[in-house]
């Protein structure tokens, strides 16, 4: 997981300096200065919902694969 959240933070680091992102921040938002970044926060969410969905077989399965060979019993 520690992979993942990694690549999320560098992800969102790049997002900042590129279009269309990096002109939604810079936008001069007067009646509410929050929106922007709460519209970049959506969009991180976005993407963090996109990776995991693409490795979820390997964060949740990978685990209960490990823990089934610790089991004593039948």
């Amino acid at each position: 997981m520690r992979v993942i959240n990694d690549f999320l933070d560098f992800i969102a680091g790049k997002m900042r300096t590129v279009d269309p992102w990096k002109s939604l921040l810079d936008v001069d938002w007067r009646d509410d200065p929050e929106r922007a970044e709460a519209e970049f926060d959506l969009t991180l969410e976005a993407m963090e919902k996109l990776v995991m969905n693409r490795l979820w077989h390997l964060c949740v399965l990978l685990p209960a694969k490990c823990s089934s060979k610790l089991r004593v019993g039948p």
